[in-house]
């Protein structure tokens, strides 16, 4: 089963064998993985599983049922931030080069739980590409939410995983973000 990868290509190699598919839109890599489950009625792999990613490390999410994943280079490609105006605030970035990007922000967040994006609450989710030479932005709202779920918190060793899933908005259009995952993400 071919599928589109939003990959750096030097990354493809590693993980995928890759096939040429024309139905990929523009800064995507085909590829084939060999986890896909081919039976209809089984469930899909989460996204770190089915890429076959080695040390678990890293953020992975499903956008428009295209994966998007940041494995390159931690506290530069991927990384978690907190404090700032707000000591309990805290920031999860990822990219995969200068103009495809996920951002979650959440008001308040010092301890494994879970937190709402978007809606009434100041937690927002955001994720910025460039179509046709134009930065878009699509954006968590009072309609378009989600959620993130953060399995471990860990301020000694530097690090935060867990899930996220969320809706969002430009002023081309909607997007849904799903499967999202981070695992081991180090604080910059």
């Amino acid at each position: 089963m071919a599928m589109c990868c939003l990959l750096p290509s030097f990354l493809s190699a590693q993980v995928l064998s890759v096939e040429q598919t024309p139905a990929c839109p523009p800064l995507c890599v085909p590829f084939t993985a060999s986890k896909i489950k081919s039976s209809p009625e089984e469930v899909p792999e989460p996204v770190f599983q089915l890429l076959s990613l080695t040390d678990n490390k890293g953020f992975a999410a499903r956008i428009n049922n295209q994966v998007f994943f940041s494995l390159a280079t931690p506290k530069t490609d991927y990384y978690a931030a907190s404090g700032g105006i707000n000591p309990e605030e805290l920031t999860l970035f990822a990219s995969i080069n200068t103009t495809d990007r996920i951002t979650i922000f959440l008001n308040s967040a010092t301890a494994v739980g879970s937190y709402d994006l978007g809606g009434t609450t100041l937690n927002t989710a955001t994720y910025t590409t460039l179509i046709d030479s134009n930065l878009l932005n699509y954006s968590t709202d009072l309609t378009r939410k989600g959620s993130v779920q953060i399995t471990t918190y860990d301020v000694a060793n530097g690090f935060v995983s867990g899930f996220f899933n969320f809706q969002a908005v430009s002023k081309t259009g909607e997007i849904e973000i799903k499967e999202g995952e981070f695992a081991n993400v180090p604080f910059r």
